[in-house]
Parts: C-alpha cells; sequence; structure tokens
C-alpha cells in the first residue's frame, strides 16, 4: 500500500495493487488521519485517531496516504521487535534472558554441536533468517569470535552505534561468521548520514532498536516508482527489493559464494519460502558436485515438504528425487547428497554427523 500510494517525481503514481483498493469506502476507513495545518506542506504532521504517539513530521515530500501509512508500518514492525527483545535481550549489564540456568543445557549442547561439525580444521559460517543475535552470543560467551558483520563481541554499550565492515564481509572467508540476511532488531535504520544528506544506514546497537523512534524513517526507490521503507528487520512483502542495500546485499553476496563452496550445509528450521534463499541452496546442488545438505525439521515428512523441494530444489537434478527412508527420523535424496533428520533441533546436538550414519547408508 506504501508502494501504491508513492509518487515518481511527484507526479506518477504507481500502479501496484490498483485492483484491490478500488473500494473507496473500504480505504476511508483505513485512511483514518487529517493533516495537522489543512494542507501538507514540508514537515507537515498528520492527526491520528487514539495514536498520539505517531506524531512525526514529512521531510520527504510523501503523500499524506503513504506518510500515514508508513507510520503504521513502522508500529507493526515495532511489535516484532518488542517480542524478539522479550527472548533475545542481552546487555553486559542484563545477560540472564540468555544465559541462566534453564538456557544452560541448550546453550552448551549447541556449542559442542558446532565444535563438533566443524571439525579441527573446519570453519562454520552461520546465516539466520530470525532477527536475533542469540547464537553469536552464545558461542562468544564461550570463547569462540564470530564475525556477525558488525566488529562486536557479544555485548556492547546501549548506545553504541557501530557501522558494518563491508570490506570484511565481502573478502574474509577464512572467520567463523553470523550473518542476519533478514536483519536485526539490534540494528537500527537512519534515514540521514552524519552530514543530515538523506541515505540510508545500518548500525549495530546495544540495545533492540524500535522504528518510532526515529525522527525520519528511510525511504528509497529501488525500482523506479516504487517506493519501499527500509527498516531493521525485513518481513512481508518486497524482501528481495529491500535486500538490495548495504549491508544486506554484501551479506547474501557471501551467503551465495558460501553455499557454492561449502562442504556442507545445514539448514535448521527453515520453511523453504523465500525465493531468493532457495536459489542459492538450488544453484549449490547444480554447479558444486561435493555439497552434502543436512535438513533439519521434525515436520518435514508430515508437511509434504519433500514434494516442495522437488519442485523447487531437485528440478533440475538427474538424481532420483524420491526419498530413501534410512532409519525412523533419518530419509536421503538426491542418492545420499541431501538427507533429512525430523529431529528437533536439541536433539541433534549427540549426534556425530562426520561418522555416525555412515554404515546406515551404506
Amino acid at each position: 500500500m506504501i508502494a501504491y500510494y508513492s509518487n515518481f517525481n511527484g507526479e506518477t503514481k504507481s500502479s501496484l495493487i490498483a485492483c484491490f483498493l478500488q473500494p473507496t469506502e473500504v480505504m476511508n476507513d483505513i485512511l483514518n488521519f487529517e493533516i495537522e495545518e489543512g494542507i501538507p506542506q514540508h514537515g507537515y504532521k498528520l492527526i491520528i485517531p487514539n495514536q498520539p504517539y505517531l506524531d512525526k513530521r514529512s521531510y520527504n515530500n510523501e503523500r499524506p496516504e503513504q506518510f500515514f501509512l508508513q507510520q503504521l508500518l513502522a508500529n507493526l514492525i515495532d511489535g516484532i521487535i518488542g517480542h524478539i527483545s522479550k527472548y533475545s535481550y542481552y546487555t553486559r549489564g542484563n545477560p540472564t534472558v540468555i544465559e541462566n540456568n534453564k538456557n544452560k543445557p541448550l546453550n552448551d549442547g549447541f556449542y559442542n554441536w558446532i565444535k563438533n561439525i566443524s571439525g579441527e580444521d573446519g570453519i562454520f559460517r552461520m546465516y539466520t533468517l530470525n532477527y536475533d543475535r542469540l547464537f553469536k552470543v552464545i558461542l562468544e560467551n564461550r570463547g569462540l569470535k564470530v564475525f556477525e558483520g558488525f566488529e562486536c563481541g557479544a555485548s556492547s554499550n546501549p548506545g553504541d552505534k557501530i557501522p558494518p565492515n563491508v570490506q570484511k564481509i565481502l573478502s574474509d572467508f577464512d572467520s567463523p561468521v553470523y550473518y542476519n540476511l533478514h536483519g536485526s532488531a539490534f540494528w537500527q535504520a537512519n534515514a540521514r548520514n552524519v552530514k543530515k544528506l538523506p541515505t540510508s544506514e545500518f548500525n549495530l546497537c546495544g540495545v533492540p532498536e524500535f522504528s518510532s523512534n526515529l525522527w525520519e524513517q528511510p525511504i528509497r526507490q529501488m525500482d523506479k516508482g516504487k517506493t519501499i521503507m527500509l527498516t531493521n528487520i525485513i518481513t512481508g512483502y518486497q524482501k528481495t527489493t529491500k535486500t538490495a542495500v548495504t549491508p544486506f546485499k554484501q551479506m547474501l553476496s557471501t551467503f551465495d559464494k558460501d553455499c557454492l563452496f561449502a562442504d556442507r550445509l545445514f539448514i535448521v528450521g527453515y520453511g523453504f519460502g523465500d525465493e531468493h534463499i532457495n536459489e542459492s541452496i538450488k544453484t549449490a546442488l547444480i554447479y558444486s558436485p561435493k555439497i552434502k545438505i543436512t535438513i533439519i525439521d521434525p515436520n518435514f515428512i508430515k508437511n509434504n515438504f519433500d514434494l516442495k523441494l522437488a519442485i523447487e530444489l531437485f528440478s533440475n537434478s538427474q538424481l532420483n528425487t524420491n526419498p530413501r527412508k534410512i532409519s525412523d527420523n533419518l530419509y536421503s535424496y538426491l542418492e545420499n547428497r541431501v538427507e533429512v533428520y525430523t529431529h528437533y533441533f536439541k536433539d541433534i546436538f549427540s549426534i556425530n554427523f562426520q561418522a555416525e550414519h555412515q554404515e546406515q547408508y551404506n
């Protein structure tokens, strides 16, 4: 809806989802605001019923409808970040949300699992579509340095704003990493640089960052005529377009390269719903004959993901795509190039993936 109500050069309206927005009475119910001064001039403000805290001013020539919807989207994003904060809040002064007696067996199990699958000479490189720093924090607290695109340890000071190290993201393939491909609640999306010029910059902060705290929302047109609002987490539609900015772009490029050159790819809890992510996995299956993919999902068979993968990921393969049941919780595809464990993540920490199931395959 933001894209629909955006102007291109102040005069050309994008036609996106026009048919959906035809009923005037429906849109009047949604766009229930007034303009403070009656005329939308530079820096105008909206009066929104029952939402007094949405009192930002427009500084980028947004149409009132577009500006209104931007503020509502920021409010929705903040709701998601609030839930993320409840389970992932971590600072030097408040580490107990992640590191406590209840979580210790899981955290230690994850650490040992990473050490197990990496071996003595291996390098683990983690990518997540979640919006937290959990695994990075857990490993750093146990002595494993992990680069997350920003130069930071397990925690930072609440007031810190750390810029991404873009050159290291693109050049360092010999270090353990943890990249948030769809952003993080701990990132901050800035609409202007230090010179107050309009741009879009992302920094890592010490605490979760809420969009409604920004004076101004970052606005870009990656495709002409289709304005998008950039936020610290990417969810919903337009994911591919929103990941075309720094540092999302560099992290996705690194993910693509890692998929092609990795010996082993572990996929945990992913529903294969993002085409730009699927493309990298599919490309690895086609062009990297050495890669072995391990999928960990207790509901994989139940949700018919094997059919989904046969259509979307295995379609270019000349190998047999039919599943082969190895044991009650282990299935094989593409002549053992892809294996599926129908365990919960915590239940696979004790599995020795280097050797334990080789006899079953034989």
